[in-house]
This record gives C-alpha cells, sequence and structure tokens, in this order.
C-alpha cells in the first residue's frame, strides 16, 4: 500500500511541475508502478504458498513462519526492483496508446453529435411518428366523425 501512494503522490508531482506531462503520462505511469508491485505480491505469495506446503515438521513450520516470509520479501522485492529500475518504456507504450484511444473516442464523438441532431430535427419535425419508428409506440389518428 505504501508504495502505490508513493508512487501515485511521485507521479502527481511529476505531473504538476512538468509542463511536457499530460494526464496519459501520470495515468501510464501509475498502472504501471500498479502492475509491478502486483506482480510482486502474486509472486511473494506464490513462493511462501509452496515453501508452507513443502515444510514438514514442527520446527521447520515455526522458523518457516518467522524467517521465510521475510526473506521471500526481501528477494522478490530486490528482484523486481532490479528488473524493473526503469519503467520508462513501460510508461511511454502506455500513454502513447492512452493518447491514441483519446483521439479515436473524440473523433466518435463528433459522429455522434452529427447523429444527436438528425435525431433533434426529426424529432421536431413529427414526434408522433418519430416515437413510433423508433420505439413502436402506436400511432393514433385524431379524426372526428360525428353520425
Amino acid at each position: 500500500m505504501l508504495t502505490l501512494a508513493i508512487s501515485v503522490t511521485f507521479h502527481a508531482t511529476d505531473y504538476l511541475l512538468n509542463d511536457q506531462k499530460t494526464w496519459h503520462d501520470l495515468v501510464a505511469g501509475v498502472a504501471v508502478d500498479m502492475a509491478v508491485v502486483g506482480a510482486a505480491i502474486v509472486t511473494t505469495s506464490t513462493i511462501l504458498g509452496v515453501a508452507s506446503a513443502a515444510s514438514a515438521g514442527l520446527a521447520t513450520i515455526i522458523a518457516g513462519t518467522v524467517l521465510v516470509p521475510l526473506l521471500v520479501v526481501v528477494i522478490v522485492g530486490v528482484a523486481f526492483s532490479i528488473a524493473f529500475s526503469d519503467t520508462s518504456d513501460y510508461v511511454k507504450v502506455l500513454s502513447d496508446e492512452l493518447r491514441n484511444i483519446e483521439n479515436k473516442i473524440q473523433s466518435g464523438v463528433v459522429k455522434i453529435k452529427a447523429g444527436a441532431q438528425k435525431i433533434n430535427s426529426e424529432y421536431k419535425e413529427n414526434p408522433n411518428e418519430f416515437l413510433h419508428e423508433t420505439f413502436g409506440v402506436p400511432m393514433f389518428k385524431k379524426t372526428r366523425s360525428y353520425n
């Protein structure tokens, strides 16, 4: 938890102080850090599970419950620190992809607005027919006959 809090604080400060950074860089940086922390947690949990299942005897279990988790956390932490010491390439790829997605959404929003204007004009022309064609609302014709 502390790692994630520090990561968010670091990336938010970097975003606020660096004019070249965009929200894409903020989100991508935090996402990559969360993925690394998640992978480290899963790795540690797996190793501890295997170690506790493999331990036999009361003395081994007692020693294992005290020493093994500390050693595993330290070893996995060091290994992940070395392996992911520079995540800038991952952050760049993810932030570029976020920019591409945003551009696609914005071009799609323009199409949606044009479609919304068409629907609005059709509704204003003849609301009863529009509701009938769109939602299947029955149309009632107003004809009066006085016989």
